[in-house]
């Protein structure tokens, strides 16, 4: 196996969770303050179908970046965490530390975690195209567990989305 792909796959859920805390810190610490309310937001359009399609998109994005060796799966995860930990300075100065761990924590667990396991299924995506090119037929067995393991990310896909949309924009 090709040693990139086998540091990816040894030590993947370390990369992807220290660049996604690292870059939500970067984006909390390294961001302006501005002026937000977060009722002039219209945050009406928060519909259902739009939480869905947008977490689905950034989803597809992650699983794709296979086909790049996951070379663009870090730039992607530090791109969002730097966005979202922006938005939660934001709510942080314009609300209080409460009301910004209610917006973020209860569907921000179930997203941190099909974040990291559709990385992990992306890894083994990469892993697998690269046994293929190289005659190695062990790659039929490692194909059930990945199945499994996008099944196991969409439910924590469809679980942060729901919690999102019931639970979180209550709270805006």
């Amino acid at each position: 196996m090709h040693k990139y792909l086998k540091f990816c796959k040894d030590y993947n859920t370390q990369i992807a969770l220290i660049v996604l805390f690292l870059f939500f810190t970067i984006g909390v610490l390294g961001t302006k303050h501005y002026q937000y309310n977060a009722m002039d937001n219209k945050h009406t359009n928060l519909t259902l179908q739009y939480l869905f399609l947008n977490n689905s998109g950034y989803f597809l994005l992650l699983l794709t970046s296979c086909l790049y060796l996951n070379i663009s799966t870090y730039p992607l995860i530090a791109y969002n965490s730097f966005f979202w930990g922006s938005i939660f300075k934001q709510v942080l100065c314009n609300a209080n530390l409460s009301k910004a761990l209610i917006l973020f924590l209860p569907h921000g667990f179930f997203e941190i975690v099909w974040i990291v396991v559709i990385t992990n299924a992306s890894t083994k995506i990469a892993v697998i195209i690269y046994e293929v090119f190289n005659n190695n037929k062990k790659y039929f067995i490692q194909t059930k567990k990945l199945v499994l393991t996008i099944l196991i990310a969409c439910s924590f896909l469809i679980l942060g989305v729901l919690v999102e949309y019931f639970i979180t924009t209550k709270f805006l």
